[in-house]
C-alpha cells in the first residue's frame, strides 16, 4: 500500500538534489515492525495497522520526543500509517529539522507527540544504534551498558536485541539476548563484520551463538 507524496515535498527533494548532488534522508531513530493480527490482539488494538516500535535508539529524535518501546505509531502529520514501512518512507522524505506530529497508541490510549526529524547517517546507525536485518532480527554491538543490561560476561560482540515473530531468524530459533560468535565459521566481533559476511552469503548462514552459558549452531535461511 503506497501513499501520495505532496508536490511541495517532491520540489524540495529535486531542489536539494540539484543543489547538493545528493538527498539527505530524515531519521527518527526507531526499530519498527509490522503489526500482525496476533500482535494487534496482544496490544489490544482494534486494527492490525501502523508501525510497532520494537526499539528506540538512545539519544535519537524519537527518544527525545518520549516515544517508547511498545508504542504503535498510526499517523505521521495527519497521514495514516497502514503498512509499517510507510513510516520509514515518510520520515526519510522529510527534511531534517522539520517538526512533525506523530499519533500513537500506548496502553490502548491515543497520544500525540511532536518530533524534530534528524539526519540519517548509515555509518552512525551501524556503529552506535541497533541494525534491523532482512532476516528479521535486530543486532547491536555489545557495549558495557548493554552487557550490564543483559547480564553478559562479554563486553564486545554482536548482540541480538529483537527477533520478529515468524521471521527467518525466529524460525532458526534465534532469541533476544543471544550473542553471535561466528558467521559461516568466521569470528565476528561487531555488526559491521556480520553484515560483510552475510552480504556475500545471502542464501544460508551458519551461526554459532552463545546463549547463557551454552554454545550452539543454527542455520538461518533467507525467505
Amino acid at each position: 500500500i503506497g501513499f501520495a507524496i505532496p508536490i511541495n515535498m517532491v520540489k524540495e527533494v529535486m531542489a536539494e538534489l540539484k543543489e547538493k548532488g545528493k538527498i539527505t534522508r530524515g531519521w527518527l531513530g526507531l526499530v519498527i515492525q509490522k503489526v500482525t493480527p496476533d500482535l494487534a490482539k496482544s496490544f489490544g488494538l482494534k486494527e492490525n495497522r501502523g508501525a510497532l516500535v520494537a526499539e528506540v535508539v538512545e539519544g535519537s529524535p524519537a527518544d527525545k520526543a518520549g516515544i517508547k518501546q511498545g508504542d504503535v505509531i498510526i499517523s505521521f502529520n495527519g497521514k495514516e500509517i497502514n503498512e509499517y514501512t510507510d513510516l520509514s518512507r515518510m520520515a526519510g522524505l522529510t527534511r531534517p529539522g522539520t517538526k512533525v506530529r506523530l499519533e500513537l497508541i500506548r496502553d490502548m490510549k491515543k497520544k500525540e507527540v511532536e518530533v524534530e526529524i534528524g539526519t540519517f547517517s548509515s555509518e552512525a546507525a551501524v556503529a552506535k544504534g541497533p541494525v534491523e536485518t532482512e532476516l528479521g532480527m535486530t543486532l547491536q554491538d555489545i557495549t558495557p551498558q548493554l552487557a550490564e543490561h543483559f547480564d553478559l560476561s562479554e563486553t564486545s560482540g554482536v548482540l541480538v536485541t529483537n527477533v520478529i515473530p515468524g521471521s527467518a531468524a525466529d524460525k532458526a530459533n534465534i532469541r533476544r539476548g543471544d550473542i553471535i560468535i561466528e558467521v559461516n565459521r568466521q569470528k565476528v566481533t561487531n555488526v559491521s563484520e556480520f553484515q560483510k559476511i552475510a552480504k556475500k552469503n545471502k542464501k544460508t548462514l551458519l551461526l554459532l551463538i552463545k546463549r547463557e552459558d551454552h554454545l550452539l549452531y543454527t542455520a538461518i535461511k533467507e525467505k
